[in-house]
C-alpha cells in the first residue's frame, strides 16, 4: 500500500479534502448557524498551518524523527479536511436570508440561456439591485416567467425589473424524490422568483449599463454571448429542429433546446457521454495540435509555441462553453500533460487525475456532487488502470483488428467504474453501450471536425454552408436511427434500483482489484472474500427491506394532481386522486422515483363506490381498518344537515374547496387537517387561520412538504 501512495502521492491530499467536503455537506441544512466569512475561514486555515509548522519544528528539535513525520502527516490530513469543510461553506453561503418572502423591487440580469417549459420559461439570473440599491455581492436566482410572447423574447444578457418576492428553494417532500433544493444549493442558487402575475419590465441597454458587474460575470457573459452567436451561425446555415439542438449540445454544450425524448434515447442507449462535453470532445479538438507537437518535438521552440497554442485553445473553448466540470477535468489533465512533456515526464496518469480533482475541488467544492465530474473521473481512472493491463494481456498483430479491440476495451474499462454510479443515479444500465460507442465514435468525430469548417464556410461562402448543413443533418439522422435501433433491441436497457450500501461495497471490491499489484496475495484474497460476504448481506437486506415495506398513508405534494396514497404492502396499494384523468400525465415523476423503486405494482385507482373489503370509498370519504380520511375538493358537504359529526383521522383539503371549515364542524371531527399545496396562497392563509380559531391541528404542505404517515 505504501508503494501505491508513493506512486500516486496526490491521493494523500485528495482523500482528506473529499472527507471535509462530505462532512460539510452533511451539515449543510444548518449552514446559516455558521457566521464565518471568507476572511475568518482563511485565518483559521492559516493558524492551523502555522500550528502544523510549529509542532513539526518542535519535534525535529527534540530528535523524534518518526514522531514528527507521523504528527506532520496527521496534521496535514486535518488541515486539508478543515480546508474542505470551510471552503464548502465559504462558497455556498447565502446572502438572501433577509429577502425571503418580502415583496420588493428587484433588478435582475439574465445570466443563463432561457429554457422553454410547457407553461413557463426558466432561466438563471443575477440580482443587481434591491429597491434601487445596487448589490455589492453576487447573489444568484432562478427565474420562472409565465410563457407568453413577451417572455419568449428574453435572451442571455437581458435585464429586468420586477416587483415580487424571493422564495427559498424547497423540495416537495414526496418519498424518494430528487433533492432539487440541494442541487440548487450546490449550484450557488439560493432563491427563486416566480413571475406569474407579478409585474415586470425589460430594461434597455442604457439602463442596464448603469449597474457594475464583477469582472468574472462580465467574462462569463461575453463567452456565453460568443456561444450564442455561433449557434446563430448554425441556424443561418440551415440547421434546425432536433438536428440543431443536438449539434449545439455536441459541440458547444448547449442543451437548452434539446427535447427530453432525445435525451432519454441517448440515456437508454448508454451514450449520454457523447452529449456531455468531456475529454473525448477535447481530444478531437486538440488532435491537430498534438500532431504538430509530436512532429516537431525535436525543435524545442516550435514545440513550445504549439503547446501554448493548444493550451489557449483548450481553455478558450472551456470558457466559451461555460466550464462544465467534465471538460475542466480534461483540460487540467491535458495542461499537465503539456507541461510534463516539456520536461520529459509522463502527463496522463492516475496521479495527474488525482491532481486535477484536487485542484477542481479546492476551487469549487460543489463539483464533488456533480454527476458529470464523478463519471468523468471514474471513466478516466478505469481507462488509466485497465488499458495497460489489457494491452499487456491481449496481443493482436493485425493493426485494424487491434484498433477495434482496443476501442472496445477502452469503452469497457471506462464503463466498468461508471456502471454502479449510473445504476444508482439513473436506475438503468445499457447492455450494448460499449458497442454503440464504437459505432458512434467515428460519426461524432466527423461532426466535431466539421464545426470549424462550418463556421468558416458560413462567413466566406454562405451557399456552401447550406451543403455542409445538409451533410450534418444526414449524419445526425443516421446517428438517431442507430440509437433507435439499439434501444428497441431485446434487453437493451436493464432497470435496477441498487441500495447505496451495495454501490459502496461494489466500488470497494473494484478498488481492491485495481490495487492487486500493490497487495500481497493472501491479503488480496481475504479482502475479496470479506467484501463479497458484506455485499451479499447488503443485497439480501435491501431485498428484505422492500418485502417488509411498512404500511403508510402518503399525501403527495403535487399541485397538478392532488392525491392520497394508501400503501398496505409492496404489491397492494391504493391511490385516491382528486381527478382520476390527470394521474397518468401528472403522477409520472412520482411513479418513476417512488412506485418503481419501492412497489412491485402500481397502485389501484380508487373512486366513488370502490369497495374491495379493505378500502371503501364514498363521496370522497375513505375507510380502511388502519385509517380514515376525507378528500375535500368541492363544497358538497357545506349543505349537509347538522348531526353527529363523523370522526376521521385526516381531512384533506385541496383546490376546489371554497367554503369555510367552521361549516363542517357538525359533519366531521378530524384529527388533523391537511392543507394541500394546490390551494392558493390566500386560501391557504385563510384556512390556516380558521384551523387556529377552531383549535384543529393542521399540516401545511406549502411549508412542510408532503405528509407521510406510518400505519400499524
Amino acid at each position: 500500500m505504501s508503494e501505491l501512495l508513493q506512486k500516486v502521492p496526490f491521493i494523500r491530499v485528495l482523500c482528506p479534502l473529499v472527507i471535509g467536503i462530505l462532512i460539510a455537506d452533511k451539515w449543510r441544512m444548518n449552514y446559516e448557524i455558521w457566521t464565518t466569512d471568507r476572511l475568518v475561514c482563511m485565518s483559521g486555515l492559516l493558524l492551523l498551518g502555522l500550528f502544523v509548522l510549529v509542532v513539526v519544528l518542535f519535534n525535529n528539535k527534540r530528535g523524534k524523527g518518526l514522531l514528527s513525520v507521523r504528527v506532520y502527516g496527521l496534521l496535514i490530513v486535518l488541515f486539508l479536511s478543515v480546508w474542505g469543510f470551510f471552503r464548502f461553506f465559504a462558497d455556498c453561503r447565502s446572502d438572501l436570508t433577509g429577502c425571503y418572502g418580502k415583496e420588493r423591487v428587484y433588478t435582475i440580469l439574465i445570466t443563463g440561456t432561457p429554457e422553454k417549459k410547457p407553461r413557463s420559461i426558466m432561466c438563471e439570473g443575477l440580482l443587481l439591485a434591491e429597491d434601487g440599491m445596487q448589490s455589492d455581492k453576487t447573489r444568484r436566482l432562478l427565474l420562472y416567467f409565465q410563457r407568453d410572447s413577451i417572455a419568449e423574447t428574453l435572451k442571455l444578457g437581458d435585464g429586468i425589473t420586477c416587483y415580487s418576492s424571493i422564495s427559498r428553494p424547497q423540495n416537495k417532500g414526496n418519498p424518494e424524490e430528487f433533492d432539487y433544493a440541494g442541487y440548487l444549493f450546490r449550484q450557488g442558487i439560493h432563491g427563486q422568483v416566480f413571475l406569474w402575475g407579478d409585474p415586470w419590465t425589460k430594461l434597455s441597454k442604457f439602463e442596464l449599463d448603469r449597474y457594475a458587474l464583477p469582472w468574472t460575470e462580465k467574462l462569463k457573459l461575453k463567452a456565453l454571448g460568443w456561444r450564442e452567436r455561433l449557434i446563430d451561425q448554425y441556424r443561418q446555415s440551415g440547421l434546425g429542429g432536433e438536428e440543431l439542438s443536438l449539434y449545439s449540445a455536441l459541440t458547444l454544450g448547449d442543451q437548452s433546446e434539446m427535447p427530453s425524448s432525445l435525451k432519454k434515447m441517448y440515456s437508454a442507449a448508454g451514450v449520454s457521454h457523447i452529449l456531455a462535453l468531456s475529454g473525448m470532445h477535447l481530444c478531437y479538438l486538440v488532435a491537430l495540435f498534438n500532431f504538430f507537437l509530436f512532429k516537431f518535438e525535436y525543435r524545442r521552440w516550435i514545440s513550445l509555441i504549439v503547446s501554448l497554442g493548444a493550451f489557449g485553445l483548450v481553455w478558450g473553448y472551456c470558457l466559451m462553453v461555460g466550464f462544465p466540470s467534465s471538460l475542466v477535468r480534461a483540460s487540467i489533465m491535458y495542461s499537465l500533460m503539456l507541461m510534463g512533456r516539456m520536461v520529459g515526464r509522463k502527463g496522463f496518469s492516475v496521479n495527474s487525475l488525482a491532481a486535477s480533482a484536487f485542484v477542481m475541488l479546492s476551487v469549487n467544492p460543489n463539483w464533488l456532487f456533480d454527476i458529470g465530474f464523478l463519471l468523468s473521473c471514474l471513466a478516466m481512472c478505469g481507462i488509466l488502470v485497465g488499458m495497460p493491463r489489457f494491452v499487456a494481456a491481449v496481443k493482436v498483430k493485425n493493426r485494424y483488428v487491434r484498433l477495434v479491440v482496443d476501442s472496445l476495451a477502452m469503452s469497457f474499462c471506462a464503463q466498468l467504474l461508471t456502471v454502479p454510479l449510473v445504476a444508482y443515479v439513473f436506475h438503468s444500465v445499457s447492455l450494448y453501450s460499449s458497442f454503440v460507442t464504437l459505432v458512434l465514435t467515428p460519426i461524432t468525430a466527423v461532426l466535431i471536425y466539421m464545426m470549424p469548417l462550418l463556421w468558416t464556410v458560413n462567413v466566406i461562402l454562405p451557399w456552401g454552408a447550406a451543403w455542409l448543413a445538409g451533410i450534418l443533418t444526414l449524419l445526425i439522422k443516421l446517428q438517431h436511427q442507430i440509437l433507435q435501433l439499439v434501444v428497441e433491441l431485446p434487453g437493451a436497457v436493464l432497470t435496477c434500483y441498487p441500495d447505496i450500501r451495495v454501490v459502496i461495497l461494489v466500488y470497494l471490491l473494484l478498488l481492491i482489484w485495481m490495487c492487486r499489484p500493490f497487495l500481497s496475495f493472501v491479503w488480496w484474497v481475504r479482502s475479496n472474500v470479506f467484501i463479497v460476504v458484506l455485499l451479499t448481506g447488503a443485497m439480501y437486506y435491501s431485498y428484505w427491506q422492500k418485502e417488509r415495506l411498512q404500511p403508510s398513508l402518503v399525501f403527495y405534494n403535487n399541485t397538478s394532481c392532488p392525491a392520497a396514497h394508501l400503501v398496505r404492502t409492496c404489491d397492494r396499494s391504493y391511490l385516491i386522486p382528486v381527478h382520476v384523468d390527470s394521474v397518468s400525465a401528472h403522477m409520472r415523476y412520482i411513479a418513476e422515483s417512488y412506485w418503481d423503486k419501492c412497489l412491485k405494482s402500481y397502485p389501484h385507482l380508487v373512486g366513488t363506490g370502490y369497495d374491495d373489503g379493505y378500502v371503501r370509498c364514498y363521496q370522497g370519504i375513505v375507510f380502511s381498518p388502519d385509517v380514515s380520511f376525507v378528500v375535500l375538493s368541492d363544497d358538497r358537504w357545506n349543505a349537509c344537515v347538522p348531526g353527529s359529526p363523523l370522526r376521521i383521522d385526516y381531512l384533506y383539503v385541496c383546490r376546489g374547496f371554497y367554503g369555510k371549515l367552521s361549516s363542517l364542524q357538525t359533519v366531521f371531527r378530524p384529527g388533523t387537517v391537511v392543507l394541500d399545496a394546490s390551494l392558493s396562497k390566500r386560501q391557504n392563509e385563510r384556512l390556516a387561520d380558521e384551523c387556529r380559531r377552531l383549535k384543529w391541528t393542521f399540516y401545511d404542505m406549502r411549508l412542510s412538504g408532503a405528509l407521510k404517515v406510518p400505519l400499524k
